[in-house]
């Protein structure tokens, strides 16, 4: 879809705190352009990452994307979680040190969104306990995210009807696009940078998609952890995607 199809876009160049309502309906943007990660985490990751690569890929992804799952061990899910994260993913586990990188980003995560007092105009909910990441590496712009939006039922916890997702960059710069579900449609274009967060929090997976766009100017690797919190056994008695 063109831009001209869009009643209103906006753009955010990612070097200063943001807060923003993306409508009347509870949806919500927290981002950080640094929350206190250290200047060695991306090393640390990428050890990690590569201490947990065998050498068959998963069926979807290939040498441009690749991408792994984590369950922490202190936040147990009592499944093995969805059946897609398992199907296209390596998952993290092992040894404290495979998990250590990602359980520190979660950490310094819930701590800065916390620290945040009031989350400045936000109505949406924006914090959470996450017991999940996805951790996707691209090599380069040609790798990309179509639209989409993660609407998932086992992200809807605690009784919950949103969810949170916070997403860490890392390493390349690449524009993170928005738009609206309703038409007329409106989008929003964030440039994430490294080290940076933002948090999709209320009802943005309802009423937004997101998507990674090409970007053939982008010559080096970009990292990104999502976390999410996924239903436990006793919040999904349906056991979906089991």
């Amino acid at each position: 879809m063109k831009d001209t199809a869009y009643i209103s876009t906006v753009n955010f160049d990612g070097l200063s705190s943001f807060t923003l309502d993306l409508d009347n309906k509870g949806s919500s943007l927290f981002y950080l352009p640094t929350f206190g990660l250290p200047d060695t985490i991306q090393n640390y990751l990428e050890q990690s990452l590569a201490l947990s690569a065998p050498p068959i890929f998963p069926a979807r992804h290939d040498d441009i994307h690749r991408q792994w799952f984590a369950l922490f061990p202190d936040r147990p899910l009592g499944w093995a979680g969805p059946h897609r994260w398992r199907n296209a993913s390596w998952q993290l586990s092992g040894s404290d040190a495979v998990l250590r990188p990602v359980t520190m980003v979660r950490d310094c995560l819930e701590a800065a969104v916390g620290a945040v007092d009031g989350i400045g105009s936000i109505t949406g909910r924006v914090h959470e306990e996450y017991n999940t990441v996805l951790v996707n590496r691209y090599e380069n712009g040609s790798s990309f995210i179509k639209w989409h939006a993660d609407d998932q039922p086992w992200y809807l916890s605690r009784g919950q009807q949103d969810s949170v997702i916070g997403s860490v960059s890392l390493g390349a710069e690449r524009w993170f696009e928005l738009r609206s579900v309703e038409v007329p449609r409106k989008k929003v274009r964030i440039c994430l940078r490294s080290g940076s967060l933002i948090v999709m929090g209320g009802m943005t997976q309802t009423h937004w998609e997101h998507c990674l766009p090409r970007d053939p100017s982008c010559t080096s690797v970009r990292y990104n952890l999502t976390f999410r919190r996924v239903r436990t056994r006793e919040e999904n008695p349906e056991r979906l995607e089991d």
